[in-house]
This record gives structure tokens, sequence and C-alpha cells, in this order.
């Protein structure tokens, strides 16, 4: 988004506010809506840079 983003911390200091929580900012996870899609639900938007163009109006 060529956005200047939020000042950068250091590990080890979002791991003592964090705890075991910060696993999921240092690290990402991975997350598959199985359930939805085992129901049927079909995303207009598969992936996450389609999604951001079409709300941010860039196509």
């Amino acid at each position: 988004m060529h956005r200047p983003h939020w000042s950068p911390a250091p590990a080890p200091l979002l791991k003592l506010a964090l705890g075991e929580k910060s696993v999921i900012v240092l690290e990402g996870a991975k997350v598959v809506p199985t359930k939805a899609l085992n129901h049927g639900f079909r995303f207009r938007y598969e992936t996450l840079e389609p999604a951001l163009k079409q709300l941010l109006h860039l196509t």
C-alpha cells in the first residue's frame, strides 16, 4: 500500500508484552476456513491482495 507502518518493536519486547500470543504477531498464522468451505461458502476473493485492491479502489 506504499504507506509507512507503525514503528517496529523488537521481538523480546513483544514476547514480554504479549506472551504466547507474540508468536502470531511475529510469525503469522495460516488460517483455513474449513468449516465454512465444507458448508459451501464461496468467498468473493480467495486471497487478500484482490480484496484489498477492491476495498481501496485500486482496480
